[in-house]
């Protein structure tokens, strides 16, 4: 795609997410988060696409703009629908050594509001390191987060963009996973891994 070249963003996990901008056929957002470990980090940015531009074919016509709050973004990034059906709301991880702390930007027609943080105490202190991403239930009411032993389980408010009734979902300690998904019907999640 014409300018499409030197997007931002070096993640293992889930480097990057697109979805078209709400209420517009026109315009599409792609954000991409950079890897901690790998200075300098890069954090979460967003490009907007035309896709008439370029004779129809579309064009890149921004370029990795930087969110604000969003320069310790690390690794992952996913999102979801608002609970209104229409905005879209886009979390990621940023990285710390005591507490597990979640951005939500609600992406809306008049464009990005300023992030909503979710924050927790570490069952284990110390960085994190990914194992395998973060995950949105289809029906947008449970967040996870895999940390290996550390992972994140919690209710996810896809009105106001924020993780609550965290914990930490114990598994056989000769598990390791990797990541996972929900059910179609939100009820279960289902790890892959290793033993």
């Amino acid at each position: 795609m014409q300018n499409g070249d030197g997007l931002l963003g070096k993640a293992y996990y889930q480097t990057c997410i697109a979805f078209r901008k709400p209420d517009s056929y026109r315009y599409y957002y792609i954000f991409t988060v950079g890897n901690y470990s790998f200075p300098p980090n890069d954090g979460i940015r967003y490009s907007i696409v035309d896709m008439e531009a370029n004779g129809g074919e579309g064009a890149v016509v921004s370029k990795n703009l930087y969110l604000t709050g969003g320069n310790d973004a690390m690794d992952v990034i996913t999102a979801t629908l608002h609970k209104n059906n229409r905005d879209v709301c886009v979390i990621t991880r940023k990285q710390q050594a005591d507490q597990y702390i979640y951005a939500s930007y609600l992406v809306s027609p008049t464009g990005i509001a300023q992030p909503v943080y979710t924050i927790n105490r570490k069952f284990t202190p110390g960085m994190m390191f990914t194992i395998g991403g973060i995950k949105i239930s289809p029906n947008g009411k449970k967040f996870i987060d895999f940390q290996n032993a550390d992972d994140v389980l919690g209710d996810f408010d896809n009105a106001a963009g924020i993780i609550t009734k965290v914990c930490n979902p114990i598994l056989t300690a000769s598990f390791t996973e990797i990541g996972g998904e929900f059910s179609n019907d939100s009820r279960y999640f289902y790890y892959c891994g290793a033993t």
